[in-house]
């Protein structure tokens, strides 16, 4: 691992430094200086060059209308109202284009028995003023192109299916089913262009079909396909007919889960096997032998300590393996629960994949607490600034392992999250000597804390929760005590509705609907709560953090928070509001969302209004989904957004 004393190596001084108090005309003139006078910094890259914090996703070209965050009492009410989907829906896809509009692709309305092939997207410049049922706040939804058709998918309907936008700009839709019962896994992939509302097949099936599995951007720009499970067909001896007449064998399909990866051309419009570097003929496979479905992939910095650069790597972890297709054993159907019906295993390993050797290396040193299913996110923390607020570079290798559930018989959420953060010792083994540190503040890693709302207020868990049957957004926002004003820019960690799983005397709860669930929690990665209660300590000083764990050399550490009624931006009123003000802020109970980063008044993701889609979702989630949720969207404002609004 990288020793405390490496710190001045990729830190603004970290010690000299941190401890002065910038004002605004020091911190614009603090890059100058430091250049000038040669002897400040000294940057893992050299020179003084502090990064480019900026959005990973280009400009959006819609502007959307302003929103209040407060009423007239003062109080935060985030969640605003859109118009109706036109097909209402759950367990779907979702995407936002980088022109701006945000579409929902497939899912069901059925519970998972049917699936759907419809497709639409919401403008939020525009919204219905003819709205039948109650006034709509911002947002329209439109399901037809631009002749007035509606808007399909050329294969049909599609359910556990991904979506990933190209550097043309279409959507390339890959893989999923019809439904969650026996059936076909669809095989050809398909290129949905936003702009012309128009699909188009892609030449060629997928070399392995499949449905759970994830999709990421390579460095070199390819898709690569990781995982998921297949079709396959076993025979089944009928022990009670004679062998050799009708009926003794019958053939029934089988849906285990893979090991194999194959990888999507932009500039070929077809899919191969990966194959290693060094031997073309030989195929590239996950590092688990019975593979993985329903994974998280979070993307890494390589040793150059910047992510989206050209030598990142790959975290792989999360997920479940299915018995067998040979044994008969694998699942017959695509349900969740496969792992309570003892058809499968939750997986707690992580790999890494390195695409400058297309190895798969599985990692010893470190593993997930517990198992997670059904949608867990890796999310990196370093998604928009490479550096902390305090000048150190390696945020890029930093991860958030969140959401999910074991699928068992009671699909229990994990109550800690869990924040891991890579350094590299080139030369010194596999996935260019890779190493893992965890960050560990258990209490502070679940979506409700112990100080916020304690007794009757908290949800029937106790004083902690965590969500499954959503997906976290994260978002910017401005660090107004960083070093320098290039550092200002860092991120939250939103997580909004969805459910909280858990076991009680016989039977098991579905949390979907509890204030601590309705208002939503976020993450801060540079908030420590237990410094600032225990120690009376200014809850965001870092250098603390390295000195007590010097292996921490970034100093993360990190909790989520409550949502709660008298908000501010800089998150230091957490918890300090009066306990009947919080459950204000409630959304809609959602299960199977999706959640979508959209642009402000400013229309450019990546800026500090960016907000989020809450698309679609059901009323239960035990029921898979159950009846849709009606309003079937809203948008959720972060705290502060409205300062960012322009006038």
């Amino acid at each position: 691992m990288k020793p405390s004393s490496d710190n001045g190596a990729q830190a603004v001084n970290g010690e000299t430094l941190r401890s002065i108090k910038f004002g605004q005309i020091e911190k614009a003139l603090y890059g100058l200086v430091c250049c000038l006078c040669g002897l400040i910094i000294v940057t893992a890259s050299g020179g003084c060059d502090l990064g480019t914090p900026r959005s990973r996703i280009s400009n959006l070209l819609q502007s959307a209308p302003p929103l209040e965050e407060f009423d007239e009492n003062n109080n935060y009410l985030p969640y605003k109202q859109t118009s109706e989907l036109n097909t209402p829906r759950y367990m779907h896809e979702g995407q936002t284009h980088t022109g701006g509009l945000a579409f929902v692709i497939g899912g069901s309305d059925e519970r998972g028995l049917s699936s759907l092939d419809s497709i639409e997207f919401f403008d939020q410049s525009t919204f219905d003023q003819n709205a039948p049922v109650v006034e709509t706040e911002t947002g329209l939804w439109v399901d037809s192109d631009i002749e007035g058709n509606p808007i399909v998918m050329l294969s049909g309907p599609r359910i556990l299916h991904t979506i990933t936008e190209l550097p043309s700009g279409r959507f390339l839709i890959i893989g999923g089913t019809t439904n969650l019962a026996a059936g076909e896994v669809v095989s050809r992939a398909e290129l949905f262009d936003p702009n012309t509302r128009q699909s188009e097949f892609v030449e060629g099936e997928m070399v392995h079909p499949r449905f759970r599995h994830r999709v990421d951007v390579l460095p070199n720009g390819n898709l690569i396909v990781t995982g998921g499970q297949t079709l396959t067909s076993v025979t089944v001896v009928n022990p009670n007919v004679k062998p050799g007449t009708p009926g003794a064998e019958t053939q029934e399909a089988r849906y285990p889960s893979t090991r194999d990866v194959e990888v999507f051309s932009p500039n070929d419009n077809s899919f191969v096997p990966l194959t290693l570097r060094d031997s073309a003929a030989t195929p590239a496979r996950l590092a688990s032998q019975r593979g993985r479905a329903d994974h998280a992939v979070g993307r890494l910095a390589g040793p150059d300590n910047v992510w989206g650069g050209s030598d990142d790597m790959y975290m792989v972890t999360a997920g479940l393996e299915t018995l067998s297709a040979v044994s008969g054993l694998a699942p017959d159907t695509k349900f969740p629960g496969a792992v309570g019906r003892g058809e499968a295993d939750g997986k707690t390993s992580i790999e890494i994949f390195d695409p400058g050797t297309n190895i798969f290396t599985l990692i010893s040193s470190v593993k997930l607490d517990d198992a997670r299913l059904e949608r867990p996110y890796a999310v990196n923390l370093g998604k928009y600034n490479d550096y902390t607020p305090d000048g150190v570079r390696g945020m890029g290798n930093s991860v958030l392992i969140t959401n999910g559930n074991s699928d068992g018989t009671c699909p229990t959420t994990p109550l800690i999250d869990q924040v891991f953060v890579a350094s590299y010792t080139p030369g010194a083994g596999p996935a260019r000597g890779i190493r893992f540190f965890e960050v560990r503040e258990d209490q502070y890693l679940t979506h409700i804390q112990h100080m916020e709302y304690p007794g009757l207020m908290a949800p029937a868990r106790g004083d902690q929760i965590s969500r499954c049957g959503t997906n976290p957004v994260a978002l910017p926002r401005k660090f107004e005590d960083a070093i320098h004003p290039v550092l200002e820019k860092q991120i939250w960690v939103f997580s909004l509705a969805g459910v909280d799983v858990y076991p009680v005397p016989g039977g098991c709860v579905y949390n979907h609907n509890s204030p601590a669930m309705v208002a939503g929690s976020v993450f801060d990665p540079f908030f420590n709560v237990a410094a600032n209660l225990g120690n009376n300590l200014e809850p965001r000083n870092l250098v603390n953090e390295r000195r007590a764990n010097p292996q921490n050399y970034l100093g993360i550490v990190g909790a989520w928070f409550t949502i709660d009624g008298n908000i501010t931006s800089d998150m230091l009123s957490w918890g300090t509001t009066p306990q009947n003000r919080w459950p204000e802020n409630k959304g809609l109970e959602r299960a199977y969302t999706t959640c979508l980063q959209i642009g402000g008044v400013d229309g450019i993701i990546g800026s500090y209004d960016d907000r989020i889609l809450l698309a679609g979702g059901g009323k239960s989630f035990g029921a898979f989904g159950g009846e849709p949720t009606a309003p079937s969207a809203e948008v959720f404002l972060p705290p502060g957004n409205s300062d960012f609004n322009e006038d």
